[in-house]
């Protein structure tokens, strides 16, 4: 029951990235990467504009799975001296499931209690922001961000902030 639900998730997210690089057509490029921090995963990021982005990250946390998608705002630290640099925030959402692990007492074959431990799945929604700086590269089509990414969980077993507040994040992209 577990794997089709994991699987299920997997497959939600792998459709919405494919279908929203055709959706978004008057995009300025698009990226791809890894996100490293409390969670690591898979990073896809269409610019619509050179100012504006869609972001989709999914990663393994706490034993189960979380897709996250942020609209953001890119802002040029100084046109003056750089236009590589970039200050971005933006809002969106997650939904995933978490994994915790649950004691309980039974008897095995000889009559004797004996605890065990099983892990149980608990769905995860909630709210994020995102806040960090950006570097385009300018002979190499890559971009390093440096984030802040606290999340607001309405439903889960981390309500509220939770384990999940101070979560800083370091991500390289390939644009293409």
């Amino acid at each position: 029951m577990m794997k089709i639900f994991k699987n299920t998730l997997a497959f939600v997210f792998l459709a919405i990235l494919i279908s929203t690089s055709f959706f978004v057509r008057g995009q300025d490029f698009q990226a791809i990467g890894l996100r490293l921090g409390s969670g690591s995963g898979i990073v896809y990021k269409s610019y619509i504009n050179y100012e504006n982005a869609f972001e989709l990250i999914a990663y393994n946390k706490e034993k189960g799975f979380l897709a996250t998608a942020l609209y953001v705002f890119n802002e040029p630290v100084s046109m003056m001296y750089s236009d590589r640099f970039f200050v971005y925030y933006g809002f969106g959402a997650h939904a995933g499931y978490y994994r915790n692990i649950e004691y309980f007492k039974t008897m095995d074959n000889n009559g004797n209690e004996v605890i065990k431990e099983r892990l149980l799945p608990f769905p995860n929604l909630g709210f994020d922001v995102v806040g960090g700086i950006e570097y385009r590269l300018e002979n190499y089509p890559v971009i390093v961000c440096l984030d802040f990414k606290p999340t607001l969980n309405i439903f889960g077993p981390y309500k509220h902030f939770g384990n999940n507040f101070f979560d800083f994040g370091l991500s390289f992209f390939y644009k293409f």
